[in-house]
């Protein structure tokens, strides 16, 4: 269609904007919502009455029904107050980092095998955990390779000569 978008079509160029004139788009939140949801925990689709508020969200749902909330803290045992404790205990400090760390910034880790809670921690340690698929070995690895001493060396990147694998592609002039 030479490049133009067709006669009656819209593009929405932000929540509430859209790029035609005398369009009465309002915001996407004042759009009839779906009425029902589909829980990452569980996978069921349930009504959204199932599902606790989250301004965070899109569409001001928690991503997880409140059935599998409620079993998660039955299964491992916690409760907010567990956390606050918890969270004074390590003296609103990460467990690993040891920085200080806002309450509602903490993560809680789990041994994967028990659910049994181990601490709290900021979310660089939370993730270096994750990345390293919490294994031993490769912490400790990487613990010694920063702590060794530094190669015998050029100092600077920009001392090394670069390494090439094959000749140069030849120039052809045309």
């Amino acid at each position: 269609m030479n490049g133009q978008s067709p006669r009656n079509s819209y593009v929405l160029i932000a929540p509430g904007i859209s790029s035609q004139k005398g369009n009465e788009m309002t915001d996407y939140k004042d759009y009839p919502m779906s009425q029902t949801k589909i829980c990452k925990e569980c996978r069921g689709t349930l009504s959204t009455e199932h599902f606790k508020s989250d301004m965070r969200s899109t569409d001001d749902l928690a991503s997880t029904c409140t059935s599998c909330l409620d079993d998660r803290e039955s299964r491992v045992g916690e409760n907010p107050a567990m956390y606050e404790a918890l969270f004074i205990k390590q003296k609103f400090r990460c467990a690993i980092c040891n920085r200080k760390v806002h309450l509602c910034k903490i993560l809680v880790d789990h041994d994967p095998q028990t659910d049994e809670t181990l601490g709290l921690l900021c979310r660089n340690c939370n993730r270096l955990l994750r990345l390293s698929g919490r294994g031993v070995r490769v912490l400790t690895a990487a613990a010694g390779y920063l702590g060794s001493p530094k190669a015998e060396g050029p100092e600077k990147a920009s001392e090394l000569e670069p390494v090439r694998t094959s000749p140069p592609p030849p120039i052809i002039n045309l």
